[in-house]
């Protein structure tokens, strides 16, 4: 059930979606349905993160570099290191044009933008995000990496380890700037830095985001999480949500960068000129349903309520 968005179920009898026909709307507590919407208006702040260089070099994306007699800078930069790389995510360049149309449609709507790409798209920047109204994360998602990247929570740096990969908030999570260089790492040389370009959903628990109206995940798997009996799903949205989040739209499944930016610019469109977030989803996935039917390009994104 937390694996399916609902609009994309097709009537056998009628061939067409549920979303032709209903407002399907998903959320975390049934007791939300029971809640009056507010109308009172919103502030127009929104943060947004993307193209994040995953080659970036821990030394700059991180605020803490632990002293000690181990040179990192060095060992991170030997050729044994080089010629061992466990894991290597490529560039979304469709990520660039995506934050830079969306920055352009809510300015053009009276927002104010702050936005973080390349270098600045790290940990540092984004645990330093103070509840804006909107806050978007495009990039590549995660959920259960290989044992080889397992995440592990240090009491004074976190790094990768195979030992302890057993909370489920460990599991899911967003790759910022300077991932690469960290995963490619050794052992020894990950210890000396405390932002990794590894965001794990725990970390996005700990975020201050009681007055996000939205948090908007455009990456892949960014829905996904491991599901514990009366618990729902521990993953990013959960992480999100003990942030204080009032709504999640994030994807269930892999989506290319072209259909990713399509739905996210007429969606934002939307939202910014004031229409309610169920309803913008709704009449952007119908209209991207127009250009191509499948599920697979407009179904992948759900909208879930706290």
């Amino acid at each position: 059930m937390h694996r399916i968005n609902f609009n994309t179920i097709q009537n056998p009898d009628t061939g067409r979606y549920l979303i032709e026909d209903f407002e399907i709307s998903q959320v975390l507590n049934p007791h939300t349905l029971t809640l009056e919407k507010s109308s009172k208006p919103y502030e127009r702040t929104a943060v947004l993160f993307g193209y994040p260089n995953f080659d970036s070099s821990l030394e700059m994306v991180s605020d803490i570099n632990i002293p000690g007699k181990f040179d990192s800078s060095e060992t991170l930069n030997s050729p044994e290191i080089k010629e061992n790389v466990a894991i290597n995510y490529p560039p979304l360049p469709g990520t660039l044009e995506e934050v830079e149309l969306l920055e352009e449609l809510l300015q053009i709507n009276n927002w104010e933008v702050e936005t973080f790409i390349q270098d600045a798209a790290n940990e540092t920047n984004l645990k330093k995000v103070k509840s804006p109204t909107l806050l978007l994360v495009a990039t590549h998602g995660y959920f259960d990496l290989k044992s080889e990247t397992d995440i592990k929570l240090n009491d004074t740096v976190r790094y990768e380890t195979k030992k302890a990969f057993n909370d489920p908030m460990l599991k899911s999570g967003l790759l910022l700037a300077g991932a690469n260089n960290f995963l490619s790492a050794k052992d020894q040389a990950r210890m000396f830095f405390e932002e990794n370009g590894i965001f794990t959903a725990h970390e996005a628990s700990m975020l201050d985001l009681f007055k996000t109206d939205i948090v908007i995940l455009s990456a892949c798997d960014s829905g996904t999480g491991e599901i514990k009996r009366g618990e729902g799903v521990f993953g990013l949205q959960r992480g999100f949500f003990s942030a204080g989040a009032k709504s999640v739209l994030m994807s269930l499944w892999k989506v290319d960068d072209n259909s990713t930016k399509a739905l996210m610019t007429r969606f934002v469109k939307k939202y910014a000129k004031g229409i309610e977030k169920q309803t913008a989803l709704r009449e952007t996935q119908l209209e991207l349903m127009k250009q191509n039917p499948h599920p697979h390009y407009w179904g992948s994104f759900v909208l879930v309520e706290r």
